[in-house]
């Protein structure tokens, strides 16, 4: 296999394909093959952030730093479009066919709480005279794209999945929110699954099991639901797995319900951010002083593979 000249930063894959991020490239490894293929993007100087893979492999969707939404045909190995978004993603990811009535089409969240819909093909918007600032104040004036649905928070994440009943849109938020919204008919919202103690920065459906949903993010634990329920049935420590791993430990932050007014004392830099010297240095908190949440973990993403008819989960933490 060719080796990639930087850092991955971010993959998706089907069955069949894997594609990998890597600076302003995706690279492309089909199955049964050991060559790497760098398809350059439209714009060399950006950092591709997100990307996606079709279901039936036969294109890519990435997202930068300079907001460029981009569309590749890894058959022919070509870029076919770039369209770029008001506010910066935070998720994308294609809808299959046979769950939307339009074909095969692209979900985007962006950060500030917004979940769009834009067509594989861009629209022809030659015509409409839509001001920037007008989209940025009200998300329905987008030509490009159809406006799924907000939160009132960052969204992390988001799912299309469906069942007898119909299409459903899951989304999680950085307030602990994770809602169940009808598809196509966003403004129907079905449920809440409530009982989260932290931001939810990944959700998951797992192999096999189409009624269950994986969440986790900084609260150092993976919980399992029913969303179709909307009730928790499990949950499943994950803290104390990541944690030995770690090699910098998470900013401090000054405690003001223990300060109650008083300076608190600066602390050293042993004691502050950087690379911890034991085990002991992330829990040792200066008076003053406390660390987030979770011990700062953050859970990327969740995905599951069968191996032998048992499900495995996999999932990828920073912090």
């Amino acid at each position: 296999m060719s080796t990639v000249p930087y850092p991955l930063i971010a993959c998706d894959a089907t069955p069949e394909t894997l594609v990998l991020a890597s600076n302003s490239s995706i690279h492309v490894i089909a199955k049964g093959s050991s060559n790497t293929i760098p398809i350059p993007s439209s714009s060399a100087s950006t950092f591709i952030r997100q990307l996606a893979i079709s279901p039936d492999s036969k294109y890519a969707v990435t997202v930068s730093n300079d907001k460029g939404l981009r569309v590749y045909d890894l058959a022919n190995q070509t870029h076919l479009s770039t369209r770029y978004l008001t506010k910066k993603p935070s998720s994308v990811t294609f809808t299959d066919k046979s769950n939307t009535d339009t074909g095969l089409d692209i979900i985007v969240s962006d950060k500030v709480g917004d979940c769009y819909l834009y067509p594989l093909v861009p629209r022809d918007i030659s015509s409409d005279k839509v001001k920037i600032m007008d989209i940025q104040a009200d998300p329905t004036l987008n030509p490009e794209a159809t406006y799924l649905l907000g939160h009132v928070s960052v969204l992390t994440s988001h799912i299309l999945t469906e069942d007898q009943e119909g299409k459903w849109l899951i989304t999680a938020d950085r307030d602990e929110h994770i809602r169940v919204t009808r598809y196509p008919n966003t403004y129907v919202i079905d449920k809440y699954l409530f009982g989260s103690d932290g931001f939810v920065s990944s959700i998951h459906i797992p192999v096999g099991s189409p009624e269950l949903l994986l969440s986790a993010g900084g609260e150092g634990v993976m919980r399992i639901w029913n969303w179709k329920t909307g009730k928790q049935v499990g949950s499943v420590d994950i803290a104390e797995t990541v944690l030995p791993y770690r090699r910098a430990r998470s900013s401090l932050r000054k405690d003001k319900r223990k300060l109650k007014g008083k300076k608190a004392p600066v602390p050293s830099e042993k004691e502050g951010e950087g690379e911890s010297s034991g085990e002991q240095d992330f829990y040792h908190v200066p008076e003053g002083w406390m660390l987030p949440s979770g011990q700062g973990i953050l859970i990327r993403r969740i995905t599951t593979t069968q191996v032998d008819g048992t499900t495995i989960v996999l999932f990828y933490s920073e912090g």
